[in-house]
């Protein structure tokens, strides 16, 4: 997040990125589910739960945790320019 100042001198926080509506992170979800489904052979009524159990693989929630994570870890660790700039303003 980066410190900036609306239109009106008030400070607020916003991302560096636009932010996604939360409708969005729903579909990617669905889709996930729906790529897992159709890639395996499950029915389009299978429990979600138990396809993920069964196949193994972690659910939608947990790979965009850790694709967060692993973002923050790898920029942490950056020294380029732009991110040290990114940091002063932060």
């Amino acid at each position: 997040m980066v410190r900036g100042e609306n239109l009106i001198g008030q400070s607020s926080y916003f991302a560096l990125w636009k932010n996604f509506h939360v409708s969005v992170i729903g579909k990617l979800a669905s889709a996930y589910i729906q790529c897992l489904k159709l890639f395996f052979g499950f029915s389009k009524y299978s429990s979600v739960t138990a396809l993920l159990l069964q196949l193994g693989v972690p659910s939608f929630n947990t790979v965009l945790h850790n694709a967060k994570l692993g973002f923050y870890t790898r920029l942490s660790c950056s020294t380029g320019a732009v991110v040290n700039a990114l940091r002063l303003i932060n």
